[in-house]
């Protein structure tokens, strides 16, 4: 009979404890089914005049070669760019704009699955807005042939909570990928 001391334990518990998410994951799953065409709007908030835009936008989602990520080609009348979303932890999300490139880790906090076509991930990080430190809470919604996204933020040099949503985008299914 083998003895495993404490230390070979706390060694065994770590080691599955970083053991790498597989695909049978619903979080997996569910930012998977947002393959496919999708078309909406966009609707954000300038923070500073608190003037409200609106704009079409078209999203193309598709699985990478590397499966652990998502590429949303973002295409409006007044631009067009490239983001990546990881589809497991840590959740990154790398946009690409013609002059810039912006990477974010996020902290996935809630998850509520029903199925691949009607879940809601709630997505939070820290960042600076406006020169000023914030905590940003995204919402992502599906619903058969719908997403919906809500960024909201909360400056966290105000007393207090105070979520002031950001923008949100608002999309249907146009088509889904050949399966």
């Amino acid at each position: 009979m083998s003895r495993r001391t404490p230390g070979t334990l706390i060694l065994l518990w770590g080691l599955l404890a970083v053991a790498p998410t597989f695909a049978t994951e619903p979080e997996f799953q569910a930012l998977m089914s947002l393959q496919g065409e999708w078309q909406g709007h966009w609707q954000g908030m300038n923070l500073d005049s608190g003037e409200i835009t609106e704009t079409p936008v078209q999203l193309t989602i598709s699985a990478t070669e590397q499966p652990q990520w998502l590429e949303e080609q973002v295409t409006t009348p007044q631009s067009r760019f490239a983001q990546y979303v990881e589809v497991q932890p840590p959740y990154r999300v790398i946009q690409q704009f013609q002059h810039a490139e912006y990477e974010q880790e996020r902290e996935l906090t809630s998850f509520h699955y029903v199925s691949d076509e009607v879940w809601t991930l709630r997505f939070e990080f820290s960042a600076i807005r406006q020169q000023r430190p914030v905590r940003v809470r995204q919402t992502w919604q599906r619903l058969p042939q719908q997403l919906s996204r809500e960024e909201e933020v909360d400056y966290q040099d105000d007393k207090g909570t105070h979520w002031i949503r950001r923008q949100t985008l608002q999309l249907n299914r146009l088509s889904a990928p050949d399966s």
